[in-house]
């Protein structure tokens, strides 16, 4: 049996030194035979230290939906003196116990269990100093912020049908391609060949002078 699974907690400001909060979510995905599980798996949940010798909490045996893969449970390790401790989690999931044991940090992150057949894949923070690269679809549920540039090797699509994005500022480009349908509040420039266009005229294919 595979696991791959991560922890997620709320994307809010944490002081430096603040406690791990005591909810958060575990969320992963569960494979047999190369095919996602798709059954109720008894799982137990533990906070330790990194040996896993001295336990702090432990959630006991719990039944957990898995539906083509993919679960999440809500922990709420209450009476955890998180700032006396470095806690770790530990995950049995059918009486495999899934090791290496991850490190609980005072931030909000997320982070690649391992799975019983060998080690964990990915292990990152909310905040990225160096390239990430991702094959899978990201969710970003908050803000996305990007102090420098956003490379894309491929098409980058923002919002959908239903939706609207919004600038705070300026914004540059190459080229617009599209029909105008919708848009409001144009006001043009003056081009260099002195032509303009007529105030708030809405942009629908291509206008030639």
């Amino acid at each position: 049996m595979l696991l791959s699974a991560f922890l997620v907690l709320g994307a809010w400001p944490i002081p430096a030194m603040a406690a791990v909060p005591p909810t958060f979510s575990y969320q992963g995905n569960l494979w047999q035979n190369s095919i996602p599980v798709n059954a109720t798996q008894t799982m137990t949940f533990r906070i330790t230290d990194a040996s896993g010798a001295v336990q702090y909490w432990s959630s006991g045996a719990l039944p957990v939906a898995v539906t083509r893969g993919n679960f999440k449970v809500d922990l709420n390790p209450a009476g955890v003196s998180w700032d006396a401790i470095t806690p770790y989690i530990e995950v049995t999931v059918a009486g495999a116990v899934l090791l290496p044991r991850e490190p609980l940090n005072s931030v909000p992150y997320a982070l690649m269990a391992a799975s019983a057949e060998g080690a964990a894949q990915l292990a990152s923070t909310s905040a990225w100093s160096a390239q990430q690269t991702f094959l899978n679809r990201v969710a970003v549920s908050s803000d996305l912020a990007v102090a420098g540039t956003l490379n894309r090797t491929a098409d980058l699509s923002v919002g959908g049908p239903g939706y609207s994005v919004a600038f705070a500022s300026g914004v540059t480009a190459g080229w617009f391609y599209g029909n105008g349908a919708g848009l409001t509040g144009i006001t043009a420039a003056l081009p260099a060949n002195g032509v303009t266009t007529d105030t708030n005229q809405g942009v629908s294919g291509v206008k030639t002078f």
